[in-house]
């Protein structure tokens, strides 16, 4: 570690902030300001160049400055532990609403809670824990949308609630008369807020809403409690209430016991009174409609509200104005409300008719919403919204399939991704023509075709599905982006393994859906060697899988794109077509398809890969620059180059 002032270790911290909030504007920018297609690519091009740079000053910050922190048994100075509570705060900006880096700072309050317990001092002890719960809470709600791997995000919640636990103890009337006010504070915050982190990201299951439930009715005893009133006089009671009342209203009571229900319900409907006794001031906190559509959300899940009623209530809510508001407010009104009322509509997977113009439209508008969220604040939050409504979504015959509207919150949230997308989809096709030409008989098993004759007759069935399968093959990633995001510094372990999660999360996603269901095996296996030697999911073998050669032909392209990538993907510099041929051609026969070999030999092939490669990635780069600026509240004139 190097030996600062306390100046020159602060703007060194800042630094680090700084540089890992400019990746996140510089790998997703604005098109506002750019005036062609060309000049987007040119400057996404360029951005990466500057997130690499950026990423090694990072990594070199890492490792001279933070590393040797985390590894260190002395204790901290005083005005060391100051600035690292400091970065912290700036690494979770709350007010802004940004994770900038929620995983390092998990790491680094780790660091001072464990000198703050050798330390032995309970007002730093308390100011740590309550760092700990409120980290451990944002990495478990993060980690909560990789639903094919809670165990990633269990681990951030036990650690929650055991900090929560030993927080709480300080309630005990004699410790508690023993602490500041700031700690006094701390510790009563802490006893409704703790509610959160039973939470998991999806629907709550019945025990986990029941210990809700319960630490919520304990919440209310202690504030009833007058010691606790003379003991913080000054303390916002009045919001302490409301808050409590909050959390009984955003539980999600889809999964709990009747038990659960009948305690919870009662609670649930003071919110709205509590905030209509005094709207001035509950104003400040949250508005009518989240007040209101949360509490009948509840209300509904708990049968108190018929479905009838409870959108007849909704409706009354819908905004008129203002489509692309992104206060809290706006959020809720724009995408939660409709996601309500979408979510009381599904009879055994299947939105009645009379409903179905109505599911569209609210579907699109949700699209919509996502194309114009700004892209530096909010993200996390509204990423954690599009994912339930994936998690949530029902296909309506002849509208909006799940396909769609994946591409278009990938495209909304992350273009590089999207582009991935489409050129594995392209570069998949032109494999499978090429293959279908040299030996129909590899494709015989898929959709139906029984003979390499058949094979013949399909080959427009089978390109489409091929192509479709490609575009689809990353769903998975959509809940990670704001991991994927993390271009600024080397992934942690636990951020591999989530990466690794989106093979298995998207096939997940795909079975849901009669439109994609026939996609999911590929998404799954996308990442699995040829021979079953590696790649994951682990100990795969694609032998007797009827989509054998789709999948590998998936791989190939998906590999090829990743290696060779210079717009999205150019803070590492991509590959050329022969490097490729090379790491294909050795890898013949174990990860990749022996089948493949011939193909990369042949000089029309390679050429026709060449502009895929090349004017291919550049055109899908353009399209969707004019795509985010076509969507635009006022699009700009659109020029192609």
């Amino acid at each position: 570690m190097h030996e600062h002032t306390i100046g020159e270790q602060r703007e060194e911290f800042k630094g680090y902030v700084d540089r890992m909030t400019k990746i996140r504007l510089l790998s997703s920018p604005q098109t506002d300001e750019m005036t062609t297609a060309d000049f987007y690519s040119a400057v996404l091009v360029q951005n990466f160049r500057d997130i690499g740079a950026l990423a090694e000053e990072n990594r070199s910050f890492i490792g001279e400055e933070l590393e040797p922190i985390l590894r260190s048994e002395d204790l901290l100075p005083d005005e060391l532990v100051s600035e690292i509570r400091e970065l912290n705060e700036n690494l979770i900006d709350a007010v802004e609403t940004q994770l900038i880096d929620l995983p390092m700072a998990v790491m680094l309050n780790e660091r001072l809670r464990d000198d703050a317990e050798r330390k032995q001092d309970p007002a730093y002890i308390i100011r740590q824990l309550d760092k700990e719960i409120e980290t451990n809470y944002l990495q478990q709600n993060m980690t909560g949308r990789i639903t094919s791997a809670p165990q990633i995000s269990e681990s951030f919640k036990m650690r929650a609630i055991r900090a929560t636990k030993e927080i709480l103890t300080w309630l005990d009337k004699e410790r508690f008369l023993t602490l500041d006010e700031e700690c006094r504070t701390l510790v009563m915050v802490n006893s409704r807020y703790g509610a959160a982190v039973y939470e998991n990201g999806t629907v709550l299951d019945a025990e986990n809403c029941a210990e809700r439930i319960r630490f919520l009715l304990r919440a209310l005893k202690i504030a009833e409690d007058p010691f606790y009133h003379e003991a913080l006089p000054d303390y916002d009671w009045r919001f302490h209430f409301f808050r409590i009342y909050e959390y009984f209203s955003r539980t999600d009571f889809r999964g709990a016991d009747e038990e659960t229900k009948r305690l919870g319900a009662p609670q649930v409907a003071k919110w709205e009174e509590l905030w209509r006794s005094d709207p001035a001031y509950f104003g400040r906190y949250r508005t009518y409609p989240e007040v209101a559509g949360s509490v009948w959300t509840a209300l509904f899940d708990c049968g108190v509200l018929s479905a009838e009623e409870y959108r007849d209530r909704l409706h009354t809510l819908f905004p008129s104005e203002e489509p692309y508001e992104y206060s809290s407010r706006g959020q809720f009104v724009n995408l939660e409300l409709p996601m309500f009322y979408l979510r009381s509509l599904p009879v055994n997977g299947v939105v009645p008719e009379e409903f179905r113009a109505e599911a569209e439209q609210l579907y699109r508008s949700a699209v919509d919403y996502a194309f114009h969220i700004p892209k530096l604040g909010l993200f996390s939050t509204m990423l954690d919204s599009y994912c339930r409504m994936l998690e949530d979504f029902t296909e309506i015959p002849g509208g909006i399939t799940f396909e769609e509207l994946s591409l278009s919150t990938m495209a909304a949230f992350h273009p590089p991704t999207y582009v991935h997308s489409l050129m594995v989809a392209d570069l998949s096709r032109l494999i499978c023509e090429r293959l279908m030409d040299r030996d129909p008989a590899l494709f015989v098993g898929i959709l139906g075709a029984d003979t390499p004759e058949t094979v013949t007759k399909k080959r427009k069935a089978l390109l489409d599905f091929t192509y479709h399968a490609a575009l689809c093959h990353d769903f998975g990633k959509i809940p990670m982006i704001d991991t994927i995001f993390i271009y600024g510094r080397r992934l942690l372990d636990f951020e591999y393994d989530l990466i690794r999660q989106h093979a298995e999360l998207g096939a997940s996603f795909l079975r849901r859906h009669a439109s994609t269901a026939s996609y999911a095996d590929i998404a799954r296996l996308h990442h699995c060697y040829y021979d079953g030697s590696g790649g994951y999911p682990a100990d795969q073998d694609l032998s007797g899988n009827p989509l054998r050669t789709v999948i590998s032909v998936v791989t190939c392209a998906d590999c090829l794109d990743a290696a060779t990538d210079t717009v999205g993907r150019s803070y590492n510099r991509g590959k050329t077509l022969a490097d490729f041929t090379g790491e294909l051609l050795a890898g013949s026969g174990t990860r990749y398809a022996p089948y493949l070999s011939g193909l990369f030999e042949d000089a029309s092939f390679c050429d026709a890969l060449t502009k895929l490669l090349g004017e291919g990635r550049r055109q899908h780069y353009r399209d969707t620059w004019q795509l985010l600026c076509s969507l635009k509240e006022d699009p700009q004139e659109i020029t192609e180059n």
